[in-house]
């Protein structure tokens, strides 16, 4: 069994003078809160991925960076371009590309993609991640190469919304 954690990026700063490339959109501070707050519901919930993959938008890294930093764990992480524009089919490849000694596995990116990625992998249903949302999905495949339609159950799908009043010392 391999679990999948997917995190859409933080709330982004639409009104930030970042220029005419989306790619380089920063983190809104209430998007940096929720980035903070994921991490350490990761970290407390014993969810810690072995590696990560993320999208090179800004906006995706610094996510990653400060979930990294507030929840006090590391991984190694690698950026993908396929998860910035490359839709499910993109994120699908990234994933079945991991070695099978990674066992947590998380993905860092953006909708519509982490949403229809879900839907894809527990075999239908519609579903809403919001920006600095967390999913797991356990795989029930014994490599990431057979990730696929309906290889997957969500497991849990958390807002920072949903966290904001929680106690994750």
């Amino acid at each position: 069994m391999k679990s999948l954690l997917v995190l859409r990026h933080g709330k982004s700063d639409w009104s930030a003078d970042w220029g005419a490339v989306d790619a380089d959109r920063p983190l809104a501070k209430r998007g940096k809160k929720s980035a903070e707050l994921v991490g350490r519901f990761i970290s407390t919930t014993a969810n810690v991925p072995n590696r990560a993959v993320c999208s090179p938008a800004r906006r995706a890294a610094d996510t990653l960076e400060l979930a990294m930093v507030a929840g006090g764990w590391r991984c190694p992480v690698r950026a993908a371009g396929r998860l910035y524009g490359g839709g499910v089919a993109g994120i699908i490849g990234e994933v079945r590309g991991e070695p099978d000694s990674t066992e947590v596995l998380l993905v860092v990116g953006h909708e519509p993609d982490c949403s229809e990625l879900i839907s894809v992998l527990v075999g239908g249903g519609s579903f809403r991640v919001p920006t600095g949302a967390l999913a797991r999905l356990d795989c029930d495949v014994e490599s990431w190469s057979a990730v696929g339609l309906r290889s997957g159950t969500l497991a849990f799908l958390v807002t920072p919304r949903l966290l904001s009043g929680v106690d994750l010392r």
